[in-house]
């Protein structure tokens, strides 16, 4: 995001310059990352049993790690990263869109980063409201590469496709042979992926005995 070169060379004939303060979160020496820890507390009394290692005092410590260690190399292309963090609730996609607006419009971060448990409209909110890179481990809803515009970056491929490696995988070790399949979705913004997923299985001629929508509740799902 920084168009200027450092002190190491510029183009051809033109005088070498410095780093500069090139867009929001980013100064001559520093850019600021917003970082989503997740709260498990709420699906824990669900009986999802989260381990205490994953809890957000956990999460810090692992990014405060990372971080120290990237700074001590010379942080991102020279400029110190300086984290700034936000606990949500795994639960309750309001806690993820105060989140998105507070790391965003409160600490003017330049981009906003989580491991696990940030889903649905929360990720748009960050890339699509506000025009700010989002940089993620799962994969996301299918449809949202293209609605961020560039701004989006998962480790993992989209739902859709995450799912289907999946079911073929299955189908061709035979482990669908003789036994009914049920589908399990976790919400309904991911109906469009969930519902792909039902098309592929009965592309592939199998029968689905049971479809639910359990809303992220883990005592519903478990049912």
């Amino acid at each position: 995001h920084d168009n200027q070169l450092g002190s190491g060379g510029g183009p051809a004939g033109q005088p070498r310059v410095g780093r500069r303060a090139s867009d929001r979160g980013i100064t001559a020496t520093t850019v600021k990352l917003g970082i989503e820890l997740v709260d498990f507390g709420g699906a824990n009394q669900l009986g999802a049993n989260v381990e205490t290692g994953y809890d957000p005092a956990a999460q810090r410590r692992f990014y405060d790690t990372y971080i120290t260690a990237a700074n001590a190399s010379g942080g991102a292309f020279g400029r110190k990263i300086i984290p700034v963090y936000y606990t949500v609730d795994i639960l309750d996609q309001k806690t993820m869109q105060a989140a998105c607006r507070s790391l965003i419009e409160d600490s003017k971060v330049f981009a906003v980063t989580n491991v696990l448990g940030v889903y649905g409209y929360p990720i748009l909110c960050v890339t699509q409201t506000f025009q700010t890179p989002f940089l993620a481990v799962d994969g996301a809803i299918s449809s949202y590469s293209a609605q961020s515009k560039g701004l989006l970056f998962t480790v993992g491929a989209a739902t859709y496709a995450t799912a289907a490696n999946m079911v073929d995988t299955l189908a061709a070790a035979g482990e669908f042979t003789g036994h009914k399949i049920g589908l399990v979705n976790e919400a309904d913004y991911l109906a469009p992926d969930f519902n792909r997923v039902a098309d592929h299985l009965k592309a592939l001629g199998y029968v689905i005995d049971h479809e639910e929508i359990s809303a992220v509740d883990t005592g519903q799902a478990s049912r």
